[in-house]
């Protein structure tokens, strides 16, 4: 009878395979790693822009739910517009905004005219996010709107 005889050879890995393996492996993950944070950054700066444009909206829809002949037409600059303050001396309208930090506010009403009566009241707000890097450029967003005469 014929034996078959199998000879199984046991290869031992040596330290030099571990580090090599560990090397590739870190030269995979790093950049991974890497953009993981850059992703955790980018979804903190959304953070900030959702406030930013939470807060304009907010401004907006309180100006748009007003009736058309209180909405006093003005530019309110942001030390003009703190939440209880009124809008001007001939309307009882008072803003009732939420306090944000790091933004500023600014909203401008015009009168749009139309065979000399004023039809429309075009509001646009503007809400600056200041950045907190010093050497970083404020973002500013704006939301317009028109305001219609209902009669």
């Amino acid at each position: 009878m014929n034996e078959i005889r199998i000879d199984i050879k046991r290869k031992a890995i040596t330290l030099v395979e571990i580090l090599v393996a560990v090397g590739l492996m870190s030269a995979v993950m790093i950049p991974v790693m890497i953009s993981f944070g850059a992703g955790n950054r980018g979804l903190s700066m959304s953070s900030e822009e959702l406030t930013a444009h939470t807060a304009a909206i907010e401004l907006l829809e309180q100006i748009m739910a007003s009736p058309f002949d209180l909405v006093p037409t003005a530019i309110f600059r942001d030390d003009q517009i703190r939440d209880g303050q009124a809008m001007s001396p001939t309307t009882p309208l008072r803003f009732h905004i939420s306090r944000v930090p790091d933004i500023e506010r600014q909203v401008s009403v015009t009168d749009i005219v139309k065979n000399s009566r004023v039809r429309l009241k075009k509001v646009v707000v503007t809400v600056t996010l200041k950045s907190r890097d010093s050497g970083a450029q404020p973002r500013r967003f704006t939301i317009k709107s028109l305001l219609a005469r209902e009669n």
